[in-house]
């Protein structure tokens, strides 16, 4: 789950819709207040252990002009939090991850106004300062992305990481929110052990899936710049921290001529890999939703100036498309056999975006129960997570809750509502994980994310 925490940010005015506050809170000095005691009732005092949250932490003055402020979730400052619950009490913490967005604000002493915003993102950033810093060598203990979107478990360690193609990510200090090293895997592979023009990766779904034993399996998009192929790839971790390459599926050959108005793929989209963000599993089955947000290989490259010669440029999503008439596509992996259960995705009508999973399970029938939170469109990413939004509006009700029988014998999908509302302001679920990858009852959402004094729901 993503959190919001202001550390340092000015107060926002809140605002109020059926008891939930939009807005920022007032801000907590985590440097001064190293931990925060929350007031709590009802916790049973055998509980004890550390709740994480990944935190989009600090986004500069909200006043303040374009390319000077962070006004996109994903883009601020990140850090991650603990929870630590003991005896009945809670207490919070929190720590910057030191990445190198992080390294560049706190050089100018914390203000995003004197940085401006030297990298590209989701918000408007400074062509100047980014030519300015390009120049300062890389610090390898510093990751160049936020590591704010999920926690992995490889043995015994805690990892967070970014949907960044080789999956940066810190390993820490748990208890004590500090020692923060950049995790490198054993690369038992040819793709990410020694990158090559034929084989490139460009994104990865950060939301993995775990066997009991321990294993993670994960899926990530790369393309063959020499012969213009995209593939899907899965991959294992095991508790060594060892990365396997287990199976790769082959898209095709897209058309370069086929680039048309505004960059748009006018060719085969059957050919491209559709955006994915989780990934989910049942015990002999990977499956992998390729939302109807398609990597568009015609922008694969820097994106037009938005302002003319000025250097303040609009950041937003770039190098995708969604496409109102591209369906829902399944890919199916074997997990005993390590092939694909079909030479073609199966695929359902209409387009959709897919954020995350529920459970998933193998029925006795032989199909594939899936359960995902599905958008018609990938407004969360294009429109909820802007500050904007964030600080006036509460999360709409646009998620749907969906439960997909994928029928491999018959190669088709149906779905059904696992909630009597069509729509909900709900996300980020969760279940009892005794029963991954088998039949279960009951599933948790948040209602109105990113909003004080919101609940979860059973």
């Amino acid at each position: 789950m993503i959190g919001i925490i202001l550390l340092i940010l000015p107060m926002v005015e809140s605002q109020s819709f059926e008891k939930v506050h939009v807005g920022f809170p007032d801000t907590w000095n985590g440097d001064k207040y190293r931990e925060l005691y929350c007031p709590s009732k009802n916790i049973p005092k055998f509980l004890d252990g550390y709740f994480l949250c990944q935190l989009s932490a600090s986004y500069g003055n909200l006043s303040a002009p374009p390319g000077r402020k962070l006004n996109h979730m994903i883009d601020a400052i990140g850090a991650v939090g603990s929870f630590h619950i003991s005896n009945g009490q809670v207490v919070f913490s929190s720590q910057y991850y030191p990445a190198r967005p992080y390294k560049i604000w706190e050089f100018y002493d914390r203000n995003m106004s004197k940085s401006n915003v030297p990298w590209a993102g989701w918000s408007d950033y400074n062509l100047t300062a980014m030519s300015r810093w390009e120049q300062v060598p890389v610090n390898p203990d510093s990751a160049r992305f936020h590591p704010n979107l999920d926690f992995w478990k490889i043995g015994k360690r805690i990892l967070a990481g970014t949907e960044a193609p080789y999956w940066i990510g810190y390993q820490m200090d748990m208890q004590n929110l500090n020692d923060f090293k950049l995790f490198k895997f054993t690369e038992e592979n040819d793709i990410f052990a020694s990158p090559r023009p034929t084989m490139i990766p460009i994104s990865m779904a950060i939301h993995e899936r775990n066997d009991p034993d321990g294993t993670i399996w994960g899926s990530f998009s790369a393309m063959n710049f020499e012969e213009q192929r995209f593939v899907q790839g899965i991959f294992t971790i095991d508790v060594y921290g060892v990365r396997r390459v287990v199976g790769l599926y082959d898209y095709g050959v897209w058309d370069p001529n086929a680039c048309g108005k505004n960059d748009e793929y006018i060719g085969d989209k059957t050919l491209l890999p559709g955006y994915i963000h989780s990934i989910t599993s049942t015990e002999n089955y990977l499956i992998i939703p390729l939302t109807s947000l398609l990597i568009n290989p015609c922008k694969f490259k820097e994106p037009p100036l938005s302002n003319g010669h000025d250097n303040i440029q609009k950041g937003g999503l770039w190098g995708m498309d969604f496409y109102d008439m591209v369906p829902l596509r399944f890919l199916i992996f074997n997990k005993k056999t390590r092939e694909f259960s079909s030479e073609e995705p199966l695929e359902v009508f209409p387009s959709m975006f897919v954020t995350h999973q529920l459970n998933a399970y193998d029925s006795p029938d032989g199909n594939i129960i899936a359960d995902m939170v599905v958008y018609d469109s990938h407004d969360p990413y294009v429109k909820y997570f802007y500050t904007d939004f964030l600080t006036k509006q509460l999360y709409p009700s646009t998620a749907r809750i969906l439960r997909f029988t994928l029928d491999l014998k018959q190669h088709r999908v149906m779905y059904n509502y696992l909630i009597p509302q069509e729509t909900i302001a709900a996300d980020f679920p969760q279940y009892n994980h005794k029963y991954e990858q088998k039949p279960y009852q009951w599933a948790y959402l948040v209602e109105h994310p990113f909003a004080a004094g919101n609940r979860i729901i059973k």
